[in-house]
């Protein structure tokens, strides 16, 4: 009976763990030297890892600052957020530009 309970316990104790665990990591990049005169734009690349090798839904850096027309980059952000332990985990990069 003891060892049921405790069992109980260590499976409960597991499952509130993974559940709970979500960790952002955000890192900015040092702006250039280049002043900004026109309208700033913002492109997203990324994407998001299961088992950390399996990509779904990948999109490359380049792409992403063609697609929202950027001609010069003003600064880019790193974020990875962290699901579940590192079972499934999102890698973003934030891209600023003219």
């Amino acid at each position: 009976m003891k060892i049921l309970k405790i069992s109980r316990l260590l499976v409960l104790g597991l499952g509130l763990s993974l559940f709970a665990s979500c960790l952002v990591v955000k890192q900015d990049l040092a702006p250039t030297a280049n002043p900004i005169t026109g309208e700033l734009k913002k492109a997203t690349a990324g994407a998001t890892y299961v088992l950390g090798f399996i990509p779904i839904g990948a999109v490359d850096f380049h792409e992403a600052v063609k697609n929202a027309g950027i001609k010069k980059v003003i600064s880019v952000e790193n974020k990875t957020t962290y699901i579940l332990g590192s079972i499934a985990w999102k890698y973003e990069q934030i891209i600023y530009g003219e």
